[in-house]
């Protein structure tokens, strides 16, 4: 896998390379992969990540894990959870922490999880309750999650803690390398879902097309349908689709340009807005997840409705030919992400909570 993998990774990527906060993130993975770089240090924490791969694996993972419990080398479990066979995966592993007594804590990330929890049966909704309802504690990215999960799971609000993402970010920021023409930058999976589609659509709007401009659509997904259509528009020389790039190629894209653009139809909290705020750029984005939390229309950014390319056209058009408005935008997401965002307070507060479990042993 590339460095620039899914947001979680990154973020634990980031803790893990960390030093001097007394403790170290060992990741154990559920889906079969081996476990890498064990580590019980003071806590002995262990984190384990997702994926859909190696299933077939899994019961030997589970009798692995319950070793480890059995022998008291797990103190705390660290349960990012997302949608999928994901859910289903974690209440296994959690059930064999419920049997050793070790403590666990549920950190939800997936943005579609809503409607994921709807469509499940009623017995892999219960399955999942008792995920949640019996662990230490829940850690959600903002707000409308921790509605979500009070009302909709059933958790007491006093297990709830709100602990927003955040990101490594660059000390100042370097305006000589921002790109002129502007820079128009996207970084996630180009589907339907992410709003590849819309972004294409409001680029080809003669309204846009016709300022000046280039724009990096960065990620997997379905590049060749994406190419296809840019070509058909006569885009492909301003858009680039460099598929899926590492993470020094991330920084120097996101140094470079002056744009970022997110439509996504739904979200958690996604890191690569956040990496956009730190390195002072424009943010564009969609009222959905805990994204409404961090961007407030024509404060720090611009928000557009779900699906609405036209809507996305008039958001680029305004930031394109007006550099004042776009600089004020970017100024203030940078200020927020230094204020609220930035990593350099996250892996304290996440030692506070992996403390304030094991202190309240019984």
């Amino acid at each position: 896998m590339p460095n620039w993998s899914g947001g979680i990774d990154r973020l634990f990527e980031s803790i893990n390379d960390a030093q001097g906060d007394g403790f170290r993130i060992s990741t154990f993975n559920t889906h079969g992969r081996s476990l890498r770089g064990l580590s019980i240090l003071p806590f002995g924490l262990v984190y384990y990540t997702s994926a859909l791969a190696y299933t077939l694996l899994l019961p030997f993972r589970l009798v692995y894990f319950a070793a480890l419990c059995a022998a008291g080398r797990i103190d705390l479990c660290h349960v990012n959870l997302s949608t999928g066979a994901s859910t289903i995966r974690k209440a296994l592993f959690a059930m064999i922490c419920r049997l050793f007594r070790v403590k666990y804590v549920v950190h939800l990330h997936g943005g579609d999880y809503r409607r994921f929890f709807a469509g499940l049966p009623r017995p892999l909704q219960n399955l999942a309750r008792t995920l949640y309802r019996r662990a230490d504690r829940i850690i959600v990215l903002g707000s409308l999650w921790q509605d979500y999960v009070v009302q909709e799971i059933g958790v007491a609000p006093d297990r709830i803690v709100v602990l927003p993402n955040a990101v490594l970010g660059p000390g100042e920021i370097d305006s000589s390398k921002k790109l002129s023409p502007p820079r128009i930058a996207f970084l996630g999976r180009l589907t339907e879902a992410k709003g590849a589609d819309e972004i294409v659509q409001a680029l080809s709007d003669p309204r846009v097309s016709s300022r000046d401009w280039t724009a990096v659509l960065a990620g997997d997904g379905e590049i060749a349908r994406f190419r296809s259509r840019l070509e058909d528009l006569g885009l492909a020389e301003r858009v680039a689709l460099p598929g899926w790039i590492e993470s020094d190629a991330v920084t120097e894209l996101l140094c470079e340009s002056s744009i970022f653009v997110l439509p996504s139809h739904f979200e958690n909290l996604p890191l690569s807005m956040l990496e956009a705020m730190a390195h002072g750029l424009c943010c564009i984005v969609t009222p959905v997840g805990s994204v409404e939390d961090v961007i407030a229309d024509g404060v720090n950014g611009l928000v557009v409705p779900v699906g609405d390319a036209s809507a996305l056209a008039e958001a680029l058009l305004s930031v394109l030919q007006d550099a004042e408005l776009r600089m004020r935008l970017s100024g203030a997401a940078r200020r927020d992400f230094l204020s609220d965002y930035d990593y350099d307070d996250y892996r304290g507060k996440l030692a506070s909570i992996y403390t304030s479990v094991l202190d309240a042993r019984g």
